[in-house]
């Protein structure tokens, strides 16, 4: 029995992977390009991680544990959308950095929302927002 939940929790597993490395793919296949970037968080170490453009910054004592954290962007026609997992919580804002995009919009029950980036690291340039939180995010 201990075999059988071992096999179907592999097997669910291994399809949960592949689908997550198919879905950027569906993205981009209409002509657009895909970044990526994962980096291991583990407490008291920041991280930051990098792609297509965008900057996310995750401050030492943003998780009590060790997660794996991945940023993915997708570009097409003038279009980007940034997808970062897993959606989870932190105890510390967590800094995104979208260039010099003055509007980004926010994926939330099912709907697009907009919030206005600010100059949070202080270069002079507006792109910037703080979470608390991982969501889905886009500008054109």
């Amino acid at each position: 029995m201990k075999r059988q939940v071992f096999k179907v929790f592999t097997a669910l597993v291994l399809v949960g992977l592949l689908l997550t490395a198919l879905a950027p793919a569906a993205y981009a296949g209409g002509g657009g390009e895909r970044f990526s970037d994962m980096a291991r968080f583990e407490p008291g170490s920041e991280v930051e991680l990098k792609a297509g453009g965008v900057r996310v910054v995750v401050p030492p004592h943003a998780l009590d544990r060790a997660r794996l954290l991945r940023l993915m962007v997708f570009v097409r026609d003038g279009q980007s959308v940034v997808r970062l997992s897993p959606e989870l919580h932190f105890e510390e804002p967590v800094l995104i950095d979208f260039g010099t995009a003055p509007v980004i919009y926010y994926w939330d029950n099912g709907e697009w929302g907009t919030v206005e980036t600010i100059d949070v690291d202080q270069d002079g340039k507006v792109g910037e927002i703080l979470v608390d939180h991982f969501s889905r995010y886009a500008w054109w």
